[in-house]
């Protein structure tokens, strides 16, 4: 399994706009073959970033789905103009014995 967090910052005065947009890809990458878990956080003190807390059966379900038509089109449209910056980093479990 593999464990993936992103946090997006909203550029300046977009947060709303950014928001919107983010939870449009929600339920598709819900539906993504290999995804477990997929959930959008925003700060509890009101923030100008998000969490994407997401959790795929194999990393090549992730690979597919950072490669798929939704996300490439997310990017193409908001990147730079509701969004500057992504920080990801993936995770993959140790065996506890």
């Amino acid at each position: 399994m593999i464990t993936v967090i992103e946090t997006i910052k909203a550029t300046q005065g977009k947060v709303d706009e950014l928001k919107k947009a983010l939870l449009k890809l929600v339920p598709i990458s819900r539906n993504a073959k290999g995804c477990l878990q997929y959930n959008l956080l925003e700060p509890v003190d009101q923030g100008d970033e998000f969490l994407v807390l997401m959790r795929w059966e194999k990393l090549t379900d992730l690979r597919r789905h950072e490669s798929s038509d939704d996300i490439a089109e997310f990017v193409r449209k908001y990147e730079k103009i509701l969004y500057d910056e992504v920080k990801v980093t993936e995770w993959k479990e140790l065996p506890v014995r």
